[in-house]
């Protein structure tokens, strides 16, 4: 058997020593030019009748390829139609009710359209992907195609927005339009989606309408019923604010009709029918009315209308101190031989608050009179009530109204002639009691006195309530039962489907010109096919092989070239489609500028042959990595056991000079990325922080804040820093800037809306410490209102103190948050803070935001309102916080008087607690090397869900001052108090709820195994307070600088569901205070809406079922693996 060679191996060894290789001879003719290879072996296909069927895919069918885009053309021309109607038609019409009762509206009106789009769409890039797949044979089978549009050219991994690019610089025009068009199917269903939509548009249509009322007089009118039935209506009118009954309207009565049912929505109805309107004529008298007192129990009041009718009115003055009444007129004229009934009344109003001989009296005047017309009366369909009526002309048929026996003399309605009948009586005493009495309580509702002191105060109620009495009692004495059709308008307000001009031609467009250049391509790509023959899909790897298995080129390739090496072996070569067998050939292609290089050479050159000499880099190159120099008897690759010789020492300096060059050349750019790399490491190392306290609270808190984090890193009162731990110095900056002259200064912001706090900071310890320009405070103060805080008094701050945080944040080299420290119940803290959050938020919206909060304590109050704070700001820390750790008062102080049984705890000491947690918290962002080393890891590892960024905290150990000598502070003892209910910083108890993850800041001298096993001890023992289904949410990180003071401490931070106690126990005051709306008046007044309330405490209810959800849940079994027991061999 003849040795074999491969890439690697040495031809030298084997075979002749003359020619260690010779393909020439065997497969190649140089003359040829042609990577025939054996394909003259492939026997001819069978005579046509025999030959294998042209594979063509049923999307290249004719009645697909151009049925497609000729669909698409028609849809586009029948949308412009349905634009067009919709535009004349106003829309189309729809049912009244949704067939579909389980979905809604706008999802058909979005789904249904889109559903319509989606299978032209669908079609549309199907046939653009087979177009894109068949383009390099098409190419080929026109001949002298390069590799790079043949052989390499992959349009369909490039997709159709890639393709475009690529089918611009091969100038395929077809793949171009097909890709380009393909892309924009991409827009259908947006397009489809927002074409339709419901609008309400009045509809008008002639009607009839049963009428079932007519002009007559009712001849049950000396019951008094319909009177009595009217003085009611005025007096419940007055007593509940009401409007017209159906089929009054400001005097006018018209005869009932009957509505039809089929409303529409808005609807309104217009009749020709007949209406009577009533004037009840009142006027003021000329004078005062004269009152004289007859004895202590009789006084005369008399007084003279305009026309000189004269009315008098006996009453006794101590019946009452207010009194009203009506009485007819008689002897007035004309109206002097009239039945009382008919008679103009006077209307009095008595008031003699101080018992004297000059009471308070107004008179009015009433001749009321009516007339009878043919009108349009307009009524509202919903409601039955009437809008408008229109006069047309006189009523002039006889009716027993305007004839006998009334004459057209309308009824004073007030006063009746006396009956035997006790309750006909009682219905006329009721009413000539009832109207003026409902005169008179209207008067008490707009201001009694007022009305007395007004020239027409009594005039303008009496004509208002009078002419309402008038017209109600007409409806019902004037019109008797008559069953009629009468004509009719409706005009309603209907939903209509309205197809949106906008979208609706871009989509057409689209539509039309995607299936009129659709048609054109398409038999343009089936002209282009006629020359190609494939009788199996290309794309398969046994049709690929099938194809070029014996084309010869394939000799040039190997399995690992990568793309590059493909391209540059096959740059010389053309290739094209054999019209015999329809293989892929390749010949090779000769520039006019280089000699012609045939397929023994490129063989030639893979097995180690070169063209040319090297440059004097390479051959340095070469010497320096000891590759031997090329020669047709070496191998390509083989590495020499010393580096190569020269003749002369001239020509072995010039290589290992140009070696030197190159390798310095080479060095600048890898130099210049190491300049970056370590810069990069350095900024993110020194990621900086802004730190903001609002109001009291958080600026007292802040303050010991900032002691304590200047005491742990060596910063003296004036800014210098007095330290020897370059530790201390590693990542000051992310807190302190550096002013100079080894001086720091916090990157703080002090707000508040009164100047107290801001005099008390600076008459502290640390008061010259803080840059002057950076306290930004108020004259007013909020008033534990957090609408002021976040509206009205904080809104006029808060630029101020953006400009200060810009100035801030724009001197960082990489600011990575926002930290801030506020009270959730005050008004400051909590209307101006959560204001601050979101204006901050809104500015910065990728850097992290980190809030210190302070909630409400169960007992512990010193606002009433601190419920309605409280719930306000946790609807905003809800959307604009990413960390939120909790602190409440009650808790500090238990942990005072328990633990560190202090007797008279004070602020400080609470503050101190806090900064101790602060501290703590901030041990890994202050110093390097540490797991959570920043806000956003931190919340990476602490929030599985947005919405519940709310933590628990605790630190220890918390040891009383007469105890510490007594007590060996450990690891377990760190970990027993640490998750001990007692030690949380908040009123919430931990048994109750459910660990979703934790984190433990260990600090000192520490082993991490036993802190790591202790850890996991609690989790085992206590297993039923971690959630089972996020798997390791303990974690721990360790600070070897301890805290001042302690020898080692820990702080907790726990993402626990038992915080939901906070919040309802905040709900259930905000519930019970705002369901009776108390203290509410101080909150609108500051341009507060109740709406914002609602949607706060439905906020927080929200946020507790969360919790609760997330701690009923558990792990499903049914996902569970089994372990793999290992098989024995």
């Amino acid at each position: 058997m003849p040795p074999t060679t491969s890439l690697f191996s040495d031809p030298t060894k084997v075979g002749s020593p003359t020619a260690p290789f010779s393909i020439s001879e065997t497969r190649f003719s140089t003359a040829s030019k042609r990577y025939r290879e054996s394909t003259h072996l492939i026997p001819t296909p069978p005579a046509e009748k025999n030959r294998p069927k042209r594979y063509d895919p049923p999307y290249f069918w004719l009645p697909v390829a151009i049925g497609t885009p000729l669909l698409m053309l028609c849809l586009g021309i029948a949308l412009e139609v349905g634009i067009e109607l919709s535009e004349k038609n106003g829309g189309f019409a729809v049912p009244k009710r949704n067939v579909f009762s389980v979905v809604s509206t706008q999802f058909l009106l979005a789904f249904f359209p889109g559903l319509f789009v989606l299978p032209v769409g669908y079609l549309w890039r199907s046939l653009d992907w087979m177009l894109r797949w068949f383009q390099p044979y098409v190419v080929m089978s026109r001949g002298n195609a390069t590799a790079e549009e043949s052989v390499l050219l992959d349009y369909i991994a490039l997709g159709p927005t890639w393709a475009m690019f690529h089918a611009l610089k091969y100038n395929h025009r077809v793949i171009f339009w097909s890709s380009f068009l393909a892309t924009t199917t991409y827009l259908y269903q947006s397009l489809a989606g927002s074409i339709f939509q419901l609008q309400t548009r009045s509809e008008i249509n002639n009607h009839e309408a049963q009428s079932i009322r007519w002009l007559g007089l009712d001849p049950d009118v000396d019951q008094l019923n319909a009177f009595a039935a009217a003085a009611g209506y005025v007096q419940a009118a007055v007593f509940n604010d009401l409007g017209d009954p159906p089929f009054v309207t400001g005097g006018w009565s018209t005869a009932q009709f009957v509505f039809p049912t089929d409303t529409g929505l808005n609807g309104t109805m217009t009749v020709n029918t007949t209406g009577i309107q009533t004037n009840p004529n009142c006027a003021n008298p000329n004078a005062p009315p004269l009152f004289t007192r007859t004895n202590t129990t009789t006084a005369l009041i008399s007084s003279t209308s305009v026309d000189g009718c004269v009315g008098n009115v006996t009453i006794d003055p101590s019946v009452s101190q207010r009194q009203y009444g009506v009485s007819n007129v008689p002897n007035c004229g004309n109206t002097g031989t009239r039945n009382v009934t008919f008679q103009p009344v006077v209307f009095w109003f008595y008031q003699n608050l101080d018992n004297n001989n000059t009471p308070q009296l107004k008179t009015v005047f009433c001749n009321p009179s009516m007339q009878l017309f043919q009108i349009n009366a307009k009524a509202d369909l919903s409601s039955g009530q009437l809008i408008g009526v229109t006069p047309l002309n006189n009523y002039t048929k006889p009716t027993n109204i305007s004839g006998d026996p009334i004459n057209g003399i309308p009824y004073n309605a007030v006063i009746f002639n006396p009956s035997n009948d006790p309750f006909i009586q009682a219905r006329a005493n009721g009413t000539h009691v009832g109207v003026p009495g409902a005169i008179f309580r209207s008067a008490l509702q707009t201001g009694l006195q007022a009305t007395f002191d007004l020239p027409n105060g009594f005039l303008d109620q009496t004509s208002k309530i009078y002419r309402q009495h008038l017209a109600v009692t007409a409806k019902s004495i004037y019109f008797v039962s008559q069953n009629s059709t009468l004509p009719a308008v409706q005009e309603s307000l209907v939903l209509r489907l309205w197809i949106d001009p906008f979208p609706g031609h871009v989509l057409a467009f689209l539509l039309f010109g995607s299936g009129f250049l659709g048609v054109f391509l398409h038999l343009i790509h089936h002209r282009q096919r006629r020359n190609m023959y494939l009788t199996a899909p290309p794309g398969t790897i046994a049709g690929t092989v099938a194809l070029t298995a014996r084309s010869g080129f394939g000799e040039l390739l190997l399995p690992y070239d990568d793309i590059p090496t493909l391209e540059k072996k096959l740059d010389s070569l053309r290739f094209y489609l054999d019209k015999r067998t329809g293989a892929i050939l390749a010949e090779d292609y000769a520039d006019e500028d280089t000699g012609f290089r045939g397929p023994d050479d490129a063989m030639m050159s893979l097995l180690g042959r070169r063209e040319g000499h090297l440059s004097s880099t390479q051959v340095a190159q070469d010497a320096a990595l000891e590759i031997a120099e090329l020669d047709p008897n070496s191998g390509y690759g083989k590495r020499m056991s010393r580096p190569p010789t020269s003749k002369s020492s001239g020509a072995t300096f010039v290589p290992y000079l140009d070696l030197l060059l190159s390798s310095l050349l080479e060095s600048v750019p890898l130099f210049v990325a190491l300049l970056i790399l370590l810069n990069s490491s350095f900024s993110s190392s020194m990621r900086e922080i802004v730190h903001l306290q609002t109001g009291q609270c958080g600026n007292q808190i802040g303050a010991k804040f900032w002691e304590v984090l200047s005491d742990e890193h060596s910063i003296g009162g004036d800014g210098v820093y007095s330290g020897t731990n370059d530790q201390q110095l590693e990542r000051i900056s992310v807190y302190y800037n550096e002013v100079g002259g080894n001086k720091y200064v916090p990157r703080a912001v002090l707000i508040d809306l009164e100047p107290g706090t801001m005099d008390s900071v600076r008459s502290g310890p640390l008061g010259t410490l803080f840059r002057p320009d950076n306290f930004v405070f108020g004259q007013n103060g909020a008033g534990n209102n957090w609408a002021k805080g976040h509206y009205t008094e904080g809104a006029e701050l808060v630029d101020s103190v953006l400009d200060v945080v810009r100035k801030e944040a724009e001197g960082t080299d990489c600011l990575q948050g926002f930290q801030i420290t506020h009270s959730l119940g005050g008004g400051t803290g909590s209307g101006m803070g959560t204001l601050l959050i979101s204006k901050v938020r809104e500015e910065y919206p990728d850097r992290m935001m980190c809030t210190y909060s302070v909630v409400p304590s169960p007992k512990v109050s010193d606002t009433v309102v601190e419920p309605y704070n409280a719930t306000l700001s946790v609807h905003q820390l809800v959307e604009n916080s990413d960390e939120t750790f909790c602190i409440d008062n009650e808790a500090l102080y238990d942990i005072c008087f328990r633990t560190l049984k202090l007797s008279t705890p004070t602020y400080g000491d609470l503050n101190h607690l806090v900064s101790c947690v602060m501290s703590g918290i901030t041990t890994c962002l202050r110093f390097p090397g540490q797991l959570n080393s920043d806000l956003r890891k931190l919340a990476v590892n602490m929030v599985p869900f947005p919405r519940l960024h709310f933590f628990m905290t605790g630190f220890a150990p918390l040891t009383a001052r007469g105890s510490a000598q007594f007590r060996a502070v450990s690891i377990p003892e760190l970990t027993q108090q640490m998750f001990d209910a007692k030690n949380m910083m908040a009123a919430s108890d931990p048994r109750h709820g459910r660990y979703l993850t934790v984190a433990a800041v260990f600090r000192g001298k520490v082993a991490m195994k036993e802190v790591e096993e202790q850890m996991q001890n609690v989790q085992s023992k206590n297993s039923a307070y971690f959630v089972e289904w996020i798997p390791n949410n303990v974690l721990t990180a360790h600070c070897d600088i301890a805290p001042r003071g302690f020898k080692m401490a820990v702080t907790f931070i726990g993402n626990t569901t038992c915080i939901q106690e906070l919040f309802k126990r905040v709900s259930d005051q905000f519930t019970a205070m705002f369901k009776r709306k108390a203290f509410l008046h101080w909150y609108t007044q500051e341009g507060m809406d109740e709406m914002e309330f609602t949607e706060a405490e439905s906020n927080m209810q929200d946020l507790v079922a969360e919790y609760q959800q997330y701690q009923d849940a558990t792990v499903d079994e049914e996902g569970e693996y089994e372990e793999e027991v290992p098989v024995e061999e």
